[in-house]
């Protein structure tokens, strides 16, 4: 467990990141204004999601997983 936490994945994982960002060329920062107003505008899809639902539906989806997976691993190291 020791080496999943080392100092050298943290940078690694940091490196994929880094790298990841340089070969999509900053997509996240560069297409921040665009991603507000879409967000924002409130059209539906054909399926009836709009943007904001769509991504309302993804946060809820990872936080709800995190929660779950966060109270198993909390209980797992120190118990109830």
């Amino acid at each position: 467990m020791a080496i999943l936490w080392s100092q050298p994945m943290i940078y690694f994982c940091l490196g994929v990141g880094l790298l990841f960002s340089i070969l999509t060329r900053f997509l996240q920062v560069r297409h921040f204004k665009e991603m507000i107003k879409l967000m924002m505008e409130g059209k539906s899809s054909k399926a009836g999601v709009s943007s904001f639902q769509a991504l309302a539906i993804a946060l809820s989806g990872r936080v709800g997983t995190g929660n779950i997976a966060g109270t198993a691993t909390a209980i797992g190291f120190g118990g109830p």
